[in-house]
């Protein structure tokens, strides 16, 4: 049973969609701004780690599988670990290439199923067979023995069922979703908000981005306290000035119903 907790201040620190499915209608009364949560947008953006037997220095950084169906990215962990894999598990791991499935609602290159509508071995099958065909191109970088297990996130339930579901979308910063986004600091007197989904200078999901909103709920604590001495540090992202032009251009294009300039054509498909 539900017991009320009475407390000086409250932080709410969980995703929008969750926030947003508790919100009481007292609560957007007493605010109205937090209405718009509920509008805020989130899709299908979850992992799958392979854990591998060989190192596979791929690249210092992410790699994007142009051509994958089910939109993956990857990076190769283990390079920039300090303490090695082989200390973990039964000690034959030596790297984790950690996968990102962004596109759920594509038929797979291989097996023409959706990510949706795959059992967990399936996903982690069809991934792994994206990757190879990507990775293999010119020469031999991964093979089948290299890999030991594989993890998919668990917040997708009910994985090859009808029922599938996810309890940890991503939020996406949709156009126009800036004015939707809530400030950490709330129209409630006592409660604020942290998250990547508030308005954060990052302005992405990030775990920077959920740092910094972290910082400005406390920070909003600290001044509803009547705190007078130093705040939590934020530090802003910076902006490099020569891309201001472009960003304006693109944004002229959008209000003006065209295409970006690059979208010439569906780059997941060849011609």
């Amino acid at each position: 049973m539900a017991q009320p907790v009475v407390a000086d201040w409250y932080i709410s620190a969980v995703p929008c969609e969750k926030l947003a499915a508790v919100l009481t209608p007292d609560v957007i009364a007493a605010d109205p701004k937090l209405a718009s949560v509920a509008a805020l947008r989130t899709e299908w953006m979850n992992g799958l780690m392979f854990f591998l037997r060989e190192r596979v220095d791929v690249t210092k950084g992410h790699v994007n599988y142009v051509d994958s169906g089910w939109g993956l990215t990857s990076i190769s962990e283990a390079q920039f670990w300090k303490r090695p894999l082989t200390t973990y598990g039964d000690g034959t791991v030596k790297d984790c290439l950690s996968a990102i499935i962004s596109d759920w609602s594509t038929q797979g290159n291989f097996n023409g199923l959706s990510a949706r509508q795959c059992t967990p071995p399936q996903i982690a099958a069809e991934a792994w067979a994206q990757i190879k065909a990507h990775l293999n191109d010119t020469s031999i970088v991964v093979t089948d023995q290299m890999v030991h297990s594989w993890f998919l996130d668990p917040s997708i339930i009910d994985s090859g069922t009808p029922n599938v579901r996810n309890d940890e979308p991503l939020f996406i910063q949709d156009p126009g979703s800036w004015a939707r986004r809530p400030e950490a600091v709330t129209g409630i007197d006592n409660f604020f908000l942290a998250g990547e989904w508030i308005k954060t200078d990052q302005n992405v999901t990030t775990m920077e981005g959920a740092n910094e909103g972290g910082r400005y709920a406390a920070n909003g604590v600290l001044m509803a306290s009547g705190y007078a001495g130093p705040k939590v540090k934020i530090v802003e992202l910076f902006q490099a000035p020569w891309w201001a032009p472009f960003k304006a251009a693109d944004k002229a294009r959008y209000r003006a119903k065209l295409p970006h300039a690059l979208d010439i054509v569906d780059a997941r498909w060849p011609t």
